[in-house]
């Protein structure tokens, strides 16, 4: 295993996360937001904006992290992250997307954002890396992969799926709904 899910984080309006350490390197994505505190071991407290969709990358191998993060709004945090367990980067080659794929993180992982209107479909691409797929606005997609039948999924937000390495797959919105994914690659 190179990555793994180390969690999907949801805190309520009013509580913390309790103090924890970071020290493995982490991707993760905003999918529910909210004010919060974020104070490290020690320090003093600094109030931040949680933006839905937001996409992250920390080194926490290279320096590692002890914090809190207290929600001091009225609506929940939540946040998918992942771990990269792996020692290394380069023992992947992750695909190089073009057209509506938007590429924002290119560090230990390589990360897209992708918004299908309803009806918008995207050209095949080949995922040359594994990696996941994090549901930032959900709604009915329709995947095709060669010589298969087409995958309908309901897909709702905070959802996440692991991809393997060499998939081909092309996607459709198949409902009234704007789509909103980010995939990872690992490198």
């Amino acid at each position: 295993m190179t990555m793994r899910l180390y969690s999907k984080v949801m805190i309520p309006p009013g509580h913390t996360s309790g103090y924890h350490t970071h020290s493995i390197d982490t991707a993760s994505v905003v999918v529910a937001a909210a004010n919060v505190t974020a104070q490290e071991l020690g320090g003093v407290g600094v109030d931040r904006k949680a933006q839905v969709g937001r996409l992250n990358y920390s080194e926490y191998s290279q320096k590692p992290v002890t914090h809190v993060v207290t929600n001091i709004d009225t609506s929940p945090l939540q946040v998918v992250l992942f771990e990269i367990t792996r020692s290394k980067e380069g023992l992947f080659s992750p695909s190089s997307r073009m057209g509506d794929y938007r590429m924002e993180l290119d560090e230990r992982v390589r990360g897209w954002r992708l918004v299908l209107d309803p009806g918008q479909c995207v050209p095949a691409i080949t995922q040359q890396s594994p990696g996941a797929r994090i549901v930032v606005d959900g709604g009915i997609l329709a995947e095709s992969t060669p010589n298969q039948p087409d995958r309908m999924m309901n897909l709702q937000r905070g959802d996440f799926f692991w991809q393997d390495a060499n998939a081909t797959r092309s996607l459709c919105n198949a409902g009234s709904s704007r789509i909103e994914l980010v995939e990872l690659e690992l490198r």
